[in-house]
């Protein structure tokens, strides 16, 4: 089965750049041939996320200012390159074209045979800064199978106004799965979505086999081997 992949792989965090392995690598390990769709805010891709690193850096004594603004702007880019060096070696990233807005998505092409939002707080639209409808698989012909895996709203409850504008895309998931036993209740007391399960997030899907043969060094003791 191919399987085409939305999640939240280009923020640079641990968290998701590894739900997003863990989630690509539990579908392979079920004989799915998975590719993520390279998706993300404008934000996420240029580095405008380099200034609140600059900001916090100005606090404290104006003698060692340039020192702290060099050292953050450092920080960020090394952080970006080790990264991005993992998700280039190690995620099946869509490489024809990246896609920012909602209608970079239009006249999307795929021959996959499903249509998954991933894991992570795919559906937050505090972290999003807004809905973002591809995250609930709007661009995806009618008719084609949509499921989410260990998704996320990343809170308790969601707006009337948001579930409104929401809700002709969960009714079109054939299945989805929350990550939360509160995004169950969401789904259940306010989407009237009754088919929605509660499991793990990917990360302890998949086996500690499989995590260890990318574990290049092990910290023990103070030393490495």
């Amino acid at each position: 089965m191919k399987i085409d992949l939305i999640t939240l792989q280009a923020v640079n965090n641990y968290g998701s750049v590894l739900q997003a392995f863990a989630t690509q690598e539990f579908f392979r390990q079920h004989d799915c041939d998975v590719r993520i769709i390279n998706y993300a805010r404008k934000d996420l891709y240029d580095d405008s996320r380099l200034w609140p690193s600059v900001r916090n850096s100005l606090r404290g004594s104006i003698l060692k200012l340039p020192l702290r603004i060099a050292d953050a702007v450092l920080r960020h880019f090394k952080r970006k390159k080790t990264y991005g060096r993992f998700r280039n070696e190690y995620l099946n990233i869509t490489k024809d074209k990246q896609y920012i807005a909602a209608k970079d998505f239009e006249g999307y092409e795929s021959d996959a045979d499903a249509f998954c939002t991933g894991s992570d707080q795919v559906w937050n639209s505090f972290w999003n800064r807004g809905i973002l409808p591809p995250f609930y698989l709007s661009f995806v012909p009618e008719g084609s199978y949509k499921f989410a895996f260990s998704a996320s709203f990343g809170k308790t409850e969601i707006s009337p106004e948001e579930v409104q504008e929401t809700q002709k895309y969960i009714d079109d998931y054939r299945h989805i799965s929350v990550r939360e036993d509160s995004a169950v209740k969401i789904l259940n007391e306010q989407y009237n979505y009754h088919r929605a399960v509660h499991i793990q997030d990917p990360t302890l899907c998949i086996d500690p086999e499989t995590w260890r043969k990318y574990a290049k060094h092990a910290i023990r003791g103070g030393g490495t081997r």
